[in-house]
């Protein structure tokens, strides 16, 4: 086998974040006294960069620097009261890490959260996927970062793993984007936040339809 590593995205790929963003907002616009979005208007959003997210869900002509601040502080205390109550691992997620450390893999997590970073190792704890991970990598651990490929780069570093020697498995065109700049083999998770149409552009080497293709696809490889 010439994979010695897996890299997997966060959320939308290993976990379902989902609800938890989306009820986080509706609190955070609610202790604001700001316009109420649809449970649907949240969840579309959620595949958003979060600079883009916030200046989304925020009214157009109240987007000040000072509300900006002051969203992102109700946001984050509401998401720390929900996150481990709504986050939940995407289906099948457990049987693909015990698989993958099997198989004698080495497993990294990398996130491109900003606001939510220092959450990603709680949740991973509280639904028992910490365990097969042996690195985790976020903008608190690199602030430096200008974007996903150098947390990719980081986490294979600790790995002490080439990027040519891994898979980067995502669900966003950055994730492939990323991937694709070190070298890696990309594999896009159709079942995260992005549809088939927006990953297929950046022509990912591999798809998965179910997080437990990612280990099919491995041990076909020679």
């Amino acid at each position: 086998m010439g994979f010695k590593a897996v890299v997997f995205d966060l959320d939308g790929t290993l976990v379902d974040s989902s609800e938890a963003i989306a009820e986080a907002t509706a609190m955070a616009l609610d202790r604001l006294g700001l316009p109420k979005k649809s449970r649907g208007e949240l969840l579309g959003f959620v595949k958003l960069r979060p600079s883009d997210y916030i200046r989304v869900v925020l009214p157009r002509d109240e987007c000040d620097n000072g509300l900006l601040r002051r969203f992102a502080d109700e946001f984050r205390r509401a998401y720390r009261r929900v996150h481990l109550r709504l986050v939940k691992p995407v289906d099948g997620a457990m049987q693909a890490l015990e698989a993958l450390e099997r198989m004698g893999l080495s497993i990294g997590v990398v996130t491109g959260r900003t606001l939510l970073a220092d959450y990603a190792e709680e949740e991973l704890k509280g639904l028992g996927l910490s365990k097969y991970i042996d690195s985790l990598t976020t903008y608190e651990v690199l602030p430096r970062a200008s974007c996903k490929a150098d947390l990719i780069l980081e986490c294979l570093r600790t790995l002490g793993i080439d990027g040519k020697e891994c898979v980067v498995v995502g669900d966003s065109p950055e994730d492939i984007q990323a991937g694709k700049s070190i070298g890696a083999i990309t594999a896009a998770a159709l079942y995260g936040f992005h549809t088939r149409e927006e990953l297929m552009e950046f022509k990912p080497d591999y798809i998965v339809q179910r997080i437990r293709e990612v280990v099919n696809y491995i041990c076909a490889c020679p």
